[in-house]
């Protein structure tokens, strides 16, 4: 019997280790996918706020962007529309009013057409101007 006894007791201490064991190691389980998930949802976070970055980043440059390209087309139009202008010298040269007309009313037109691009982007105009 005795020897019955201490082998119930070594089960005993064995499944109490064991379970010990268990308890600890599933305890260490719990808090290391409860920590994963934490640092998961902190890298998303984390990479989320650089994808707002690079997304802001990318905003500035295409909006740098845009205003040089606007600044410098727009001031090569205005130089050109003022070459137009230098057409007016009648000493130099000799036109109709409907051909002045047809100059302004173009203008005009490609004026319009731009505005109509900055409303809706898809529209493209197309043609030249002849007199």
């Amino acid at each position: 019997m005795l020897g019955m006894s201490m082998l119930t007791q070594g089960i005993h201490f064995s499944t109490s280790l064991s379970m010990h064991i268990f308890a600890e190691y599933f305890a260490n389980t719990v808090a290391d996918q409860v920590a994963h998930r934490y640092a998961r949802i902190e890298i998303y976070s984390s990479n989320n706020h650089r994808e707002r970055a690079v997304t802001t980043t990318k905003s500035a440059e295409k909006s740098q962007k845009f205003r040089a390209l606007a600044e410098s087309r727009t001031n090569k139009a205005i130089e050109a529309i003022a070459r137009i202008g230098n057409l007016s010298n009648r000493q130099i040269y000799e036109y109709e009013e409907t051909e002045v007309r047809k100059i302004v009313r173009a203008l005009r037109d490609a004026v319009s057409a731009v505005e109509a691009r900055f409303a809706s982007p898809r529209a493209k105009g197309g043609g030249g101007f002849k007199l």
